[in-house]
């Protein structure tokens, strides 16, 4: 089986810390299972990167199964890399565009 490595981009990972803090705002606990729901689906993603489907040019989206979130990654040779996590409501085309 092939492993793949995982690298996040910086402005993937604030995402995710933004994401955090506005949670852990409404309570400790919360930002905790977000962050939890972040690994697990991190380390599926490792897994199995070609299971999400393609959603823009060659970009994969990941949707978290307990947040209204996704997380968006290409892959190269054998490496993801995750361009985001996005709240579902955002104008995902727009922002990966931005980042591309």
């Amino acid at each position: 089986m092939l492993r793949f490595d995982l690298k996040i981009q910086e402005i993937a990972q604030q995402d995710i810390d933004e994401s955090a803090d506005w949670y852990r705002q409404r309570g400790v606990s919360l930002s905790s299972r977000f962050l939890k729901e972040i690994r697990r689906k991190l380390a599926f993603i490792t897994i199995n990167p070609y299971l999400y489907p393609v959603i823009y040019r060659t970009y994969h989206q990941a949707v978290l199964q307990k947040f209204p979130f996704a997380l968006y990654y290409y892959i190269l040779d054998n490496q993801i890399t995750i361009i985001g996590c996005l709240h579902t409501s955002r104008n995902r085309d727009r922002i990966l565009e931005e980042r591309i």
